[in-house]
């Protein structure tokens, strides 16, 4: 039997996975402003239905996301917002790193401008 630990690791590593596709985070951030079926979803992202489902079950697993059916339409909005934070602080982050690294760039240039 595996130690408990790597089964807590295993978990944290799989919630992130759910984390870590750009469409998946472009969901989530459409989903921010409120729940939306698969069809609203697939309109505003340009992608396939199917693409969208799939990654709509992925969150789903995760309880990122939850459904709501009404009919033949499903709905989801966003059940964690532990999850969207930590998305936002991790953009936010790497916002600070890239602009530190422009900074940087523009200062290197001017200064090659110089001499």
């Amino acid at each position: 039997m595996p130690d408990p630990s790597d089964i807590v690791l295993r978990s944290v590593s799989i919630y992130f996975k759910a984390l870590s596709e750009p469409m998946r985070l472009k969901i989530l951030y459409l989903l921010e402003d409120g729940e939306c079926n698969v069809g609203g979803l697939v309109k505003k992202l340009g992608c396939s239905q199917a693409n969208v489902s799939k990654h709509l079950n992925i969150l789903l697993q995760q309880d990122i996301v939850q459904r709501r059916n009404q009919g033949n339409i499903a709905f989801y909005r966003i059940s964690d917002t532990l999850s969207f934070s930590l998305v936002n602080e991790a953009l936010r982050l790497i916002s600070k790193d890239v602009n530190q690294q422009v900074q940087l760039f523009r200062l290197t240039a001017s200064l090659i401008n110089l001499k």
